[in-house]
């Protein structure tokens, strides 16, 4: 084996897969890191537009109910 060099061309066979075996798992690290990445801003971004839907809502929603002068139609008699 040792004459013929078939061991060090086996190494080298096996250097190379590990090679390929590191550089796909890589890729497919960067990958789910940008997936990831994009979810959190997605995420991000609907957390913002609904904190801000219910603060229109909490700031104009309840101003019918908290005003104290009274609108016509929307008292006792009506």
């Amino acid at each position: 084996m040792v004459l013929t060099g078939q061991g060090r061309s086996t190494m080298d066979s096996v250097r190379a897969l590990c090679a390929q075996m590191r550089g796909t798992e890589n890729a497919r690290q960067t990958q789910a890191s940008s997936d990831g990445e994009a979810a959190a801003g997605i995420a991000l971004l609907i957390t913002v537009a609904g904190s801000l839907v219910l603060l229109f809502l909490f700031a104009f929603g309840l101003e019918p109910f908290t005003s104290p002068i009274p609108r016509p139609g929307r008292g006792r008699g009506s």
